[in-house]
């Protein structure tokens, strides 16, 4: 299968070309030329399947024709060694997905132990150390530390992980930097939009990918994006299993990057019976706007209590744009206040007895706000809440057992980290 640039100015490039260039050399974003149906009989079966068999379906129907079965499914089974448990909320037609049980606790240990093991095949042989690839990733929280753990020790791979000062806790800053080995932290005095722009600079510039060989972990390079499409066929499937209708279901998925949103039209584009998506963001809501209007205006970003999310020149809205073209599943926005996440997390406790991180209430007051009645909905649970509930190698990282807590402190010392 080749991938085209969204900006359509340069020639169509394999998966393993896309992979180590990270973007097109026209400065767009890669995406597959022809997006592969996933066939009608694996759907009505894959209630019954686990989760490393639809993730072996779903990864040999996207790049089966340029990676060979067998090696799909060694990385499977060396970037999937986690489960993702899609909870059913109490007397309620709702579905949380935790994407949080991974090594780090971080939605991004799918995609990014992925890319890793991938980079680590596709790059193996083609450079040494005295010739490294450089790794450039981006982090806006402490979700960051996945990307970290994921490329510790993968060589060829040089990594620099570029964070906002102030923007993740000193704890994951400090595991960032502990790391050492082939990891390179770079914090910078700015916000998270200033790290993204430092990131795309450097992988638009030609002269510098002249020099050395460039690439990227964020979600702009599509082998960090297509694996996460897995975790909405294997949330429906899950939903499914439990008694929801497989042709009533809403997803909502958590917005600031738009990667969770690209690989879910994907999804969509796949195959996947969704009825619609509910694309949430916090008060950084210019990505609403632009569903609401067409036009997208770039904002400066606020602070809010889901810091992770506070980005508002999305990498991935080249590829929604090229996504949404023609797609038949609606696409509704969705932006929560702070007040409103807040209550959400209060909602979430006391009406279902589940609770949720800030960054999760997001997706989550979202969907609970606009569900209708005779439809089941899931939303994404990205971070996890309490240290119970996640491994215990990044329990380091959570503070607080109490969201409310979280949302308090921040609003009340906008300078205090968590």
């Amino acid at each position: 299968m080749l991938y085209y640039s969204t900006n359509r100015n340069s020639q169509p490039a394999s998966f393993c070309e896309a992979v180590k260039s990270g973007v097109a050399g026209d400065g767009g974003l890669f995406l597959p030329t022809d997006i592969p149906l996933v066939p009608a009989a694996v759907f009505r079966n894959m209630p019954e399947m686990s989760l490393s068999d639809i993730a072996y379906v779903v990864l040999n129907t996207l790049i089966g024709e340029d990676v060979d079965s067998a090696t799909i499914k060694s990385i499977n089974a060396s970037a999937f060694n986690f489960d993702i448990p899609v909870v059913a909320l109490k007397d309620s037609k709702l579905f949380s997905c935790e994407l949080f049980h991974g090594p780090t606790g971080s939605v991004k240990d799918l995609g990014a132990r992925y890319l890793a093991r991938l980079c680590g095949t596709i790059f193996s042989g083609e450079s040494d150390a005295n010739h490294p690839v450089t790794v450039l990733a981006t982090v806006s929280s402490d979700n960051g530390l996945a990307i970290a753990d994921a490329f510790h020790d993968v060589y060829p791979c040089d990594v620099f992980v570029v964070f906002a000062k102030g923007r993740i806790s000193p704890a994951t800053r400090d595991r960032i930097i502990e790391i050492g080995a082939n990891i390179h932290p770079v914090e910078v005095r700015g916000s998270n939009n200033d790290c993204l722009a430092m990131i795309r600079t450097a992988l638009f510039d030609a002269g510098l990918k002249g020099h050395i060989a460039l690439t990227s972990a964020n979600s702009i390079n599509i082998a960090r994006l297509l694996p996460t499409t897995i975790q909405y066929f294997h949330s429906w499937a899950c939903a499914v299993a439990a008694g929801a209708d497989s042709d009533n279901i809403v997803i909502s998925v958590p917005c600031a990057n738009l990667s969770n949103l690209s690989a879910a039209l994907i999804a969509v584009r796949m195959g996947l019976p969704v009825k619609r998506l509910i694309a949430a963001t916090n008060s950084n809501d210019a990505f609403v706007e632009y569903l609401q209007t067409g036009v997208f205006h770039s904002k400066p970003a606020v602070e809010t209590v889901t810091p992770a999310m506070d980005i508002t020149q999305p990498m991935n809205l080249p590829r929604i744009k090229e996504l949404m073209s023609g797609i038949s599943v609606p696409v509704e926005g969705v932006a929560m206040s702070d007040n409103k996440i807040i209550a959400t997390a209060d909602e979430l406790k006391d009406k279902y007895d589940y609770i949720a991180n800030l960054h999760s209430c997001v997706s989550a007051g979202a969907l609970i706000r606009n569900i209708k009645a005779d439809e089941y909905g899931i939303f994404l649970s990205t971070v996890a809440p309490v240290p119970d509930s996640c491994p215990a190698a990044s329990r380091h990282r959570i503070d607080s057992i109490s969201p409310t807590y979280h949302a308090l402190k921040r609003i009340i010392n906008p300078t205090s980290t968590f």
